[in-house]
Order: structure tokens, then C-alpha cells, then sequence
């Protein structure tokens, strides 16, 4: 029997072949590109600030960081690397990260203490990094918790212009916190840090409090947290540490309290009641900067942003109050914003961006 002859035709190899592999090296090599590959995001931190437990370190931080990568694969498609980096000054960690950066296509901070994450996405704007830069408890938290306020303020029949909030925490949640409720034209905003309210004339500010002090207190108050919480019409808890009782009734009746450190929130639930509050501690009402970051990411990766605005910002808080206005006649105290599909509002949040960018340039349903 003669053997089976060979059919004529082109040599054909298998995707992911070596050839196919040699073939993209040589595109990329020459500066012509290559396939479209799935987005590296590069998710970092030293431990220095973690799960409101302060430092931990940069061992301790490890299984944070994984958690971060699952929910942004999960949520987005992307790839998610974790790096946690030993304790060195912002300059070091922004070599590394230059040295690192044909790995990655972003990079998103995670749970590194003020204000050397300020110094960082500053150092990481340069040239030389040249990608997207994302704060998870910076922009996330702030984009979640402006939502979680707004929503709690709608559903009681007020609004965000005729009321006073108080952020307490100047760290990186609560200083970008504080920046958008401003920016999304609360009628005042008053910041508090452990040594009391933040205004102009205060010693030893450091630029990012200087700056924080000037933008917010217009009445210029001066005291420890009872007096910026007098008057007031809500309370952000970005801490972690407790706020006394007799602090927190000298706001005003049914005050909107949303205590975020966890699992030891800010305001404990009876000293809320007895004034009538909307209280909205983070895990029983599935507030988390998770809601936010990932579409945050989404829209920096398709769009080539180097870090979001604050008008991204809002319009990110403002797709998340959108979602919750599906549920119109929910209390006041309900979660404001539960059963959030993460993939969904991730690419909401991101073609919510794209539109107010451009407004002929939307994102494509995906």
C-alpha cells in the first residue's frame, strides 16, 4: 500500500506558536506594533496604610493586593499583577516602577499612606512612566462615597447645595473626598485631621493640607472635631477613629453619617439613632472604593488619561447615583448603592467618561 501523500499548500502554524510569537517580537522590535494584547494593570503598595489598620507593612499587605487583582480582572477583562514594595521614599518606588514599566500598561496605587502617595502620582506623572495612574483609596473611595452621600441627601428630600458636610480624615480618602463634594457644589465643606480643622491660618500644614484648607472651612472655624461637626448636616468618616458621642450630636437633626473605616467604623449605630441619622457604615450597606475604581481604570486604559480629573470624578459618582435612582422610593437608610454588577458599572462609569470628554467619541457597549 503506498503511503498517503502529503496535500499541497501553505505551512500553517497554530496561534501561539513559536513562529506566530517570533513574527510579533520582530513587529514590536521594529516599532510597527503587534496583536492587541488584554491591559496590564500593575496594582502597588508598601503597606503603609492598610484596611484603616495604618502600617502594616508591605508582607502583611499581600492578600489585599491579590483581592484587588481578582475584582479588577473580574470587573474589567484586564490583566492584574500584584506588587508590594519594602519601605523606601516615593523617588525609589518611582525608579522601580520605571524600571518595571515594559510589564505594564497602568498602574494602580493601593493602600500607601499620605502624603507619600501624593508624592508618588506626582513622580509618576513624568514622561518616563508615561501611563495611567490610579489611586484606589483616593479616587475609588472618593468617587463611592460622594455617590453614597449624594444618594442618602436626594432620598431624604434635600440637596447637596443647602447642606454642610464634614469629612473626618485628611488622608488620601479624605482629602479627595472633601475636594469632590466641593466640586459637586456642596454648600460647605469642612475637613478635620487628628490635630483638628483644617483652615489657612494653621501651623505646619503640608502643601496638600495647605491647599485643602484654602478650598474648604470658608467661615474659617478653628477647633478640635466637635466644632467642625457643629451645625453640620453630614459626617464622612475616613479615619478610623472613634467620634464621641457628644461630638456627633452637635450636628444637626437627622444628620446623613457615613462611617467608612472598617471593621471599626467611626460612629457607633446608637449614637446615630439618637439623633435621627441616615447611617451608612461601609460593610453592612456594601459601600467600597470596588464600585468605583475598576471603571476608573477602564476609562484611563481606553482613553490613554494619565490620571483621572475631578470632573471624571464626578461624572463617576454621578453614574453610580444614576444606578441608585432606579430605586426611587427606598429609605433613606437603605444601601445606597447595593447589587451593583461590577463588570456593568465599570463600563458605565468608563462610557460615562469617554461622553463627557468627547462627546462623539463614546465608548462602545463591551
Amino acid at each position: 500500500m503506498a503511503p498517503p501523500t502529503r496535500q499541497p499548500g501553505p505551512a500553517r502554524t497554530a496561534p501561539g506558536s513559536l513562529a506566530d510569537t517570533t513574527r510579533e517580537v520582530l513587529r514590536l522590535a521594529a516599532g510597527q506594533g503587534g496583536r492587541t494584547l488584554r491591559s496590564t494593570v500593575l496594582v502597588v503598595s508598601d503597606g503603609s496604610s492598610v484596611l484603616s489598620r495604618g502600617d502594616l507593612g508591605a508582607h502583611a499587605v499581600r492578600p489585599v493586593l491579590e483581592r484587588k487583582c481578582a475584582v479588577l480582572e473580574r470587573a474589567t477583562g484586564m490583566t492584574a499583577l500584584p506588587l508590594a514594595l519594602a519601605r523606601a521614599e516615593p523617588a525609589a518606588y518611582a525608579d522601580a516602577l520605571r524600571l518595571l514599566r515594559p510589564n505594564y500598561d497602568a498602574i494602580l496605587l493601593a493602600d500607601i499612606a499620605a502624603p507619600h502617595c501624593f508624592e508618588l502620582q506626582r513622580l509618576l506623572a513624568a514622561p518616563h512612566v508615561g501611563c495611567p495612574v490610579v489611586h484606589d483609596d483616593q479616587h475609588g473611595t472618593a468617587v463611592m462615597a460622594a455617590a453614597a452621600v449624594h444618594t442618602a441627601v436626594a432620598r431624604s428630600g434635600r440637596t447637596l447645595g443647602e447642606l454642610c458636610a464634614v469629612v473626618v480624615g485628611a488622608g488620601a480618602a479624605g482629602s479627595t473626598t472633601a475636594r469632590l463634594l466641593h466640586h459637586l457644589g456642596t454648600g460647605e465643606v469642612r475637613v478635620v485631621d487628628s490635630t483638628g480643622l483644617l483652615h489657612p491660618g494653621r501651623a505646619r500644614l503640608t502643601p496638600d493640607k495647605a491647599e485643602l484648607a484654602a478650598l474648604t472651612n470658608p467661615h474659617g472655624l478653628r477647633g478640635p472635631l466637635g466644632t467642625a461637626l457643629d451645625g453640620a448636616d453630614v459626617c464622612v468618616g475616613l479615619s478610623g477613629a472613634p467620634i464621641a458621642a457628644a461630638d456627633l450630636a452637635r450636628m444637626n437633626p437627622k444628620p446623613v453619617v457615613v462611617p467608612l473605616s472598617y471593621p471599626d467604623v467611626e460612629v457607633r449605630y446608637e449614637d446615630a439613632a439618637a439623633l435621627g441619622a441616615t447611617y451608612l457604615p461601609a460593610l453592612e450597606h456594601e459601600l467600597s472604593n470596588n464600585l468605583a475604581t475598576p471603571g476608573l481604570l477602564l476609562a484611563a486604559c481606553r482613553l490613554g488619561l494619565r490620571r483621572p480629573s475631578m470632573r471624571d470624578l464626578a461624572t463617576a459618582a454621578g453614574c453610580l447615583v444614576s444606578q441608585s435612582a432606579a430605586r426611587p422610593d427606598a429609605p433613606p437608610d437603605a444601601p445606597p448603592l447595593s447589587g451593583a454588577d461590577l463588570g456593568r458599572t465599570a463600563r458605565a462609569i468608563a462610557r460615562a467618561i469617554a461622553e463627557d470628554r468627547a462627546p462623539s467619541a463614546s465608548l462602545p457597549e463591551r
